[in-house]
């Protein structure tokens, strides 16, 4: 356990003894749901509670009661995950700290095709209404997914290319919600069936708000004290500007089922506009995505195979960044991702996937902001991934070998960088430039599980590759306030990751505790150059670029020169770094601990990554009747550059959750009071995040009528009406979360 106040550290240890206290063996809970069947973490079908790695999995009416706009803020209160939280329009998941390009996101099991790794600011392009069901996988998932997954992965699922028989000719949903949060709307509709193996699925969402409240200023105190505004201007209050968004989208597939296996394909758009809140007013980013997939699978078609697994998705992309004056920047990509996976029979005891995968992707950038040259890039990977199970162990290994071609357009032929003297930019050479790469990671886990307890140790070896933006970024990038420059020999980022687990299913107490290290080499980080770059009209009236020493200004701007813009520069350098931490969350069962579902097989129909609609694992949990309990969760993550002993910029600090549930058969209700401490361990140029308190609470009642199933839900989203600021987004001092807000809607199934 890391903790930068002892105190801090104290206040953990009744939290992990009530953990651990309970030791009666029964059955557990659905509320910590241990066996829910996962598909994302194991390309062989499992349990959260058999998993080697920690995982959540957030399904109806969980899933309805967390809903947000992004889904980044749908995700951000689950253990070890946070969100960017870029305004309301655009989040992407933060796990343990990594983000970018180290934390994948996927939509059915296939990468999103969008630029929201490029900068906080673009939109993840998945509207989390149409999401059936989301996977989180914190820790290492390179090994199957790609490098760029060494933080962990987010999976969400849709059905839009059903893989299994759909029992009726017609099924569906209606969602409809009213939030006070900006007079939010939003409304979804679902329509699905099947028929002699013939399955079809069609789903549309749309989403609306205005700029919403906050609790007091916009600026944040610090940020006031520091930098007060000049005479005659005063600070904004109470609404935060350019906080409004509306999100479109629609989608459509089919398949068809046979005793072997399936085919299909799905076709979808997105669309939003959404305002861009920071120091500029009046940005907006339009953003438009349009998709195709198909996937397929053939069960045993030889004797040796399980069953033979593809999917591919093309899709394009492209978004563009308003102001006053109009379009300011175009961002495009146009890409393809195809993975095909090989699931042997057991040999000598072990069975697994031999598997390859390619990405392809085509990156621009044109305009004012446009801070890398349009970028190819061409991936291709082999893994393999093999388990061995002896009671009561499991063993799993893989490995995997990537490789990775990526071209540029033109990049400049940057020296080497001296804090005291000035480069002139206008005067570099631009050339096309081309990085190759060959990688290798491995990955080896060991599962322990008996009656109701199990652990899982976890340790990863992941070399991650480069990406054009790391590469030959080389321009302002203004959603950051920072001009970026690329490193164009920067080799792979080497980690070392070590994951151990333990969970508790039954009693009186269920829980489950994860504690990680990851180790870094070339650790690829925006580094401070001790550089600005400026802007100037030179005496002679020629404008001129430069990268110009911070300490003295005066070395490369001349005195009769003017000053038009001047923003730091930070260049992608490789640094020793090391993230440590832990995730713990525990269940305590007021009414008494629940009974014994015994050891038969669900008759649930649960259908995971290569099964053809088999029967899901063995001891799924049979609810309780009723169940009252408190919820108690904590997550912490320290991470430093190893070098200098210094903090990495914009790490989530110490929350702790408590929360008081009730269910039933029927309804549900819940409060949860969560306390996010102040991060005053902060990297050069970044500034302390004050802590808060957030309280929340929500009601939900399930009715049926004939033949439609309703599920009404009220919830209130801090109803202190706290001061709230992220840490983890560029945009904290800015831009508070919303003030108290009240959500109303309901979900009608048929």
């Amino acid at each position: 356990m890391y903790c930068d106040k002892m105190r801090q550290c104290i206040r953990f240890v009744p939290f992990l003894a009530i953990v651990f206290a309970n030791q009666a063996v029964a059955q557990e809970s659905p509320t910590l749901a241990p066996d829910r069947v996962i598909v994302t973490g194991s390309p062989i079908p499992s349990t959260i509670f058999d998993s080697a790695r920690p995982v959540t999995v957030l399904e109806q009416p969980e899933l309805q009661r967390k809903l947000q706009a992004t889904l980044g803020e749908t995700l951000a209160n689950e253990p070890g995950v946070t969100g960017t939280q870029y305004g309301a329009g655009a989040s992407r998941p933060v796990i343990r700290g990594l983000d970018a390009n180290r934390v994948r996101v996927l939509a059915d099991g296939l990468g999103v095709f969008d630029v929201s790794n490029t900068s906080p600011d673009h939109a993840v392009s998945i509207e989390p209404l149409g999401a059936g069901r989301i996977e989180i996988v914190r820790g290492p998932a390179a090994l199957l997914y790609g490098t760029n997954a060494v933080g962990g992965l987010v999976n969400v699922t849709s059905n839009r290319i059903p893989n299994a028989p759909i029992g009726t000719p017609l099924s569906g949903a209606v969602d409809f919600s009213f939030g006070s949060a900006g007079n939010a709307r939003s409304g979804a509709a679902l329509l699905e069936g099947g028929l002699r193996g013939f399955n079809y699925h069609l789903d549309a969402s749309y989403r609306e708000a205005d700029d919403y409240d906050i609790p007091g200023f916009k600026r944040s105190a610090a940020l006031r004290a520091a930098s007060p505004l000049p005479d005659g201007e005063s600070e904004i209050r109470g609404t935060l500007p350019d906080s409004g968004y509306s999100t479109k989208q629609i989608a459509g597939g089919g398949s068809y089922t046979w005793s072997a296996g399936y085919f299909g394909v799905g076709i979808s758009a997105y669309h939003t506009l959404y305002g861009v809140p920071g120091f500029e007013e009046g940005v907006k980013i339009k953003l438009n995505q349009r998709r195709f997939d198909l996937s397929g699978r053939f069960d045993h078609p030889l004797p040796f195979l399980k069953s033979i697994d593809y999917k591919f998705g093309y899709a394009e992309y492209h978004h563009q960044e308003i102001n006053d004056e109009g379009v300011g920047t175009l961002f495009k990509n146009k890409g393809y991702e195809g993975r095909v996976e090989l699931r042997n029979a057991k040999v000598g005891g072990f069975e697994g996937v031999i598997g390859y995968q390619i990405q392809r992707g085509n990156f621009a950038a044109i305009g004012e902001e446009a801070f890398q040259q349009p970028t190819r890039t061409l991936n291709q990977a082999i893994f393999l991934f093999q388990e061995y199970a002896f009671k009561p162990f499991r063993f799993e290994v893989g490995a995997r070998v990537e490789h990775q071609f990526v071209r540029t357009a033109g990049v400049a032929d940057l020296p080497a960088l001296d804090p005291n003297s000035f480069v002139d930019l206008d005067a570099l050479a631009s050339t096309p430039a081309t990085r190759r790469f060959t990688t290798f990671s491995a990955a080896a886990s060991l599962v322990w599980s008996r009656d109701d307890i199990s652990a899982a140790l976890s340790v990863s070896h992941t070399a991650r590759l480069a990406t054009g933006q790391e590469l030959f970024a080389f321009g302002p990038h203004l959603a950051t306030a920072q001009y970026e420059l690329g490193t164009v020999n920067a080799g792979p980022e080497k980690s070392l990751a070590v994951d151990l687990t333990l969970r508790k299913r039954a009693g009186m107490v269920t829980s489950s505790v994860s504690a990680f290290y990851y180790r870094f080499d070339n650790y690829i980080d925006l580094i401070d150059t001790g550089l600005d770059f400026v802007s100037l009209t030179l005496a002679n009236g020629t404008a001129s670029r430069r990268l110009v020493p911070r300490a003295n200004p005066a070395v490369g701007i001349p005195s009769d020169a003017t000053l038009e813009d001047q923003i730091r520069a930070f260049r992608f350098t490789g640094v020793p770094a090391e993230f440590r931490g832990f995730e713990a969350e525990a269940k305590i069962h007021l009414l008494g601990p629940v009974k014994a579902a015994g050891a038969e097989p669900t008759k649930a129909r649960v259908v995971a990554a290569g099964e053809s609609g088999k029967a899901g694992p063995a001891s799924v949990a049979e609810p309780n009747q009723s169940d009252l309990f408190l919820d108690l969760r904590v997550d912490y993550t320290r991470a430093g550059n190893r070098a200098t002993g210094g903090a990495l910029p914009r790490i989530p600090p110490l929350r702790i959750g408590l929360g008081l549930a009730y269910t039933n058969a029927r309804a549900s209700a819940r409060v949860d009071f969560r306390r996010v401490f102040r991060q005053d361990r902060v990297d050069l140029f970044e500034t302390p995040t004050p802590a808060y308190n957030d309280v929340s609470a929500s009601v939900q009642y399930l009715l049926v009528t004939g033949p439609v199933q309703w599920s009404i839900f009220l919830k209130g989203n801090n109803l202190a009406n706290a001061e709230e600021r992220n840490h983890v987004s560029f945009l904290k001092d800015v831009t508070p979360l919303p003030g108290r807000s009240v959500t109303a809607g309901f979900r009608a199934t048929f």
